[in-house]
């Protein structure tokens, strides 16, 4: 993609829709210009003609749009014939609606644009022997048409074999019959069956119609056709085949109501995947359910799709696997990176007007069977359906299934099978620092560690988060009585329900007096939901903390506006952004602007910005010019056992 002479040219009533897309086109290397006004964008076409124009129907006035040279698509709220149409009369080459399938705009742009650069076409004439010629060979060359000729079928055959021939012209007078035989037999031959036919001929073309339909003859001209004319019809069947052939190779692997890939690749990948994991490469499935009303589903999952295509990382994958489900996997994140993005899609999916419920499970070595990788995540699915109290009825098998993870989560409590993993957060002033964020894993049987999005909903469910928070500060605690030459800062995650709970103050305390740790080495993390949702149990809590000596920070943040209320309620000592802030820094403009005011709002009442998830040196390198003083992900270092005290026996 991006190979196009000239500019793409944006023209959206709405400044804001046509900035996202214009960086969206420049991120697969196109040149993008966006305006609010047909006739300034007019005056810009005058100056550089565009190599396409992308426009809002809305937003035509009553004269056509400058450069009409270039391909125009159409978008608009309207899905109806008369707005089609009127796309058609305003030399529109292609039509989408809102919400906006991306990945297919994108496809239809790469089609126009290839269309004006495509190679000559090449056309082979098949000749009665003794026959006059049927065309004016120096005009159709003169008119950008490479010209072959052979006067057997068994010559043509050699030809299209060794030649990369885009349409067929045979000329039929004397044996029209004989020349039907012939192109029913090149459609029997997958290689040919889509190349373009036509059938040139002197005799009365009506007593030829049905059959040459029937052979599959895709134009029946009479003889003689002005060469201009032929030109055109063989230009117009070329473009269109090669669009058709573009086509069938898109709807091969993409869905086309939301342009993410179909079924049939996202398991043929799966299978892959799951070989390559076999020989050490990281990787997780996840399965997204989205559930509402028929009528609107399609339009939810469109949205859905573009709101996965802005989450995901470049190496992942999103299939739609049935009427609401997507199938994504996840390649190269550690596990929490993992977390965090599982908690920005729920987040994102919880702004549509449906129901969105995501389960993920991270693929293990000893996985060989995709069935049961996607029966595991099909169990975590139906795990992530809130608290106990969110839903009144639940089918038996998830009842029985939420009964074994509570099981399972107790006994592994008792018998050790939690462990604690660490991740180093980075000064980017060169301060000597020992930060460190704790995070949680379980152990299978078979020693791979669970993600916690696979059991964390059945904690929740079976009201268990307060119970696995004291093991976690208990285990903290230790870990820094262990380590005071070092000592290290340990930043650690609560869930929303110890938050609420006054008890858990007392228990930090108790962890910090036990083990005669400095508070201010013990940083909690309250999510930025939980503390706008819960927010006079976080700042009780933040007071407790500030008597203890603990730090606080405030993570997930991304809403400048209510972030700056909660910073100046709360003053917590950090703010943590939320990951897709980092993951979009190196090429979103906004998304800098962003991180720039969070900054801001930070050190103005104190508080420090800690960036997640930076995942390579460019986006280092922007977070750094952004002002935010520390950063953490997998560029530095994944979590892992750091700390020799933290090894658990079995």
């Amino acid at each position: 993609m991006g190979d196009q002479s000239g500019p793409i040219y944006l023209l959206f009533q709405d400044g804001t829709v046509g900035e996202a897309l214009a960086l969206d086109l420049r991120h697969y290397g196109y040149k993008a210009r966006h305006f609010v006004s047909a006739a300034v964008m007019g005056n810009a076409a005058a100056t550089l003609p565009p190599a396409a124009v992308i426009a809002e129907l809305e937003a035509l006035g009553e004269e056509p749009l400058a450069a009409p040279q270039a391909p125009h698509i159409f978008v608009s709220r309207q899905d109806d014939m008369s707005t089609r149409l009127r796309a058609i009369r305003a030399n529109g080459s292609g039509f989408f609606h809102w919400p906006l399938n991306r990945t297919a705009l994108l496809h239809r742009l790469s089609q126009l644009l290839a269309a004006d650069s495509a190679e000559q076409p090449t056309a082979l004439l098949l000749e009665e022997p003794g026959s006059c010629a049927p065309v004016e060979r120096d005009k159709l060359e003169a008119a950008g048409i490479r010209l072959l000729d052979c006067d057997t079928s068994d010559q043509l055959l050699e030809t299209l074999r060794r030649e990369a021939v885009d349409l067929l012209l045979l000329h039929a007078d004397e044996t029209p019959e004989c020349s039907l035989e012939l192109v029913q037999a090149l459609r029997q031959i997958p290689s040919y069956q889509g190349l373009p036919v036509i059938l040139l001929t002197s005799a009365d073309k009506r007593s030829l119609d049905d059959a040459a339909i029937v052979a599959g003859v895709d134009s029946l001209l009479g003889l003689p056709v002005a060469a201009t004319d032929l030109a055109a019809i063989i230009h117009h069947r070329v473009g269109r085949a090669r669009d058709l052939r573009s086509a069938w190779r898109y709807l091969a692997r993409r869905e086309p109501l939301t342009g993410l890939y179909n079924d049939e690749h996202f398991y043929e990948t799966l299978r892959h995947t799951l070989a390559a994991r076999r020989a050490g490469t990281n990787a997780a499935l996840a399965l997204l359910r989205l559930e509402g009303d028929q009528a609107q589903l399609p339009g939810l999952l469109v949205e859905a799709a573009e709101q996965l295509h802005r989450l995901l990382p470049p190496a992942s994958l999103a299939a739609r696997l049935s009427d609401g489900d997507i199938g994504l996997l996840l390649h190269g994140l550690d596990a929490s990176a993992l977390e965090q993005l599982a908690s920005e899609i729920d987040s994102q999916m919880s702004k549509l007007p449906a129901s969105a419920r995501l389960g993920m499970t991270v693929v293990s070595a000893a996985d060989a069977d995709p069935g049961q990788l996607l029966d595991r995540a099909t169990q975590a699915l139906q795990l992530a359906g809130g608290e106990a109290g969110d839903q009144a009825v639940r089918s038996e098998a998830d009842q029985a299934l939420l009964e074994q993870w509570h099981k399972r989560v107790s006994q592994a409590l008792v018998r050790q099978h939690f462990r604690l993993v660490y991740q180093p957060v980075a000064s980017l002033s060169g301060q000597p620092s020992s930060f460190y964020e704790v995070f949680l894993r379980l152990r299978s049987e078979d020693g791979d560690d669970i993600l916690p999005r696979e059991f964390l909903p059945a904690v929740a469910r079976a009201g268990l988060e307060p119970q696995l928070d004291r093991w976690v500060l208990s285990r903290a605690a230790e870990v820094l009585g262990s380590q005071r030459e070092t000592a290290p800062v340990l930043f650690v995650k609560l869930f929303a329900e110890s938050i609420s709970n006054p008890d858990i103050a007392k228990h930090i305390a108790q962890c910090v007096r036990e083990n005669a740790v400095r508070p201010e080495q013990l940083v909690l993390q309250i999510p930025e939901s939980t503390a706008i949702t819960r927010l006079s149990e976080s700042a009780r809590l933040v007071r407790a903390l500030r008597d203890l000596g603990c730090g606080v920070a405030l993570e997930h943040v991304s809403d400048g506006n209510q972030s700056l209320e909660l910073l100046q309620t709360l003053k917590p000592d950090y703010i943590k952004l939320a990951g897709n802030l980092t993951r979009a820094a190196a090429t979103d403009v906004q998304q800098q602007k962003r991180i720039q005011t969070l900054v801001a709002q930070a050190r103005s009442t104190g508080a420090r910005t800690i960036a997640p998830l930076v995942q390579d040196a460019g986006n280092l390198s922007v977070l750094w010019q952004c002002g935010v003083e520390y950063i953490q992900g997998y560029f530095m270092q994944e979590p892992a056992d750091v700390f020799a005290s933290e090894a658990l026996s079995s």
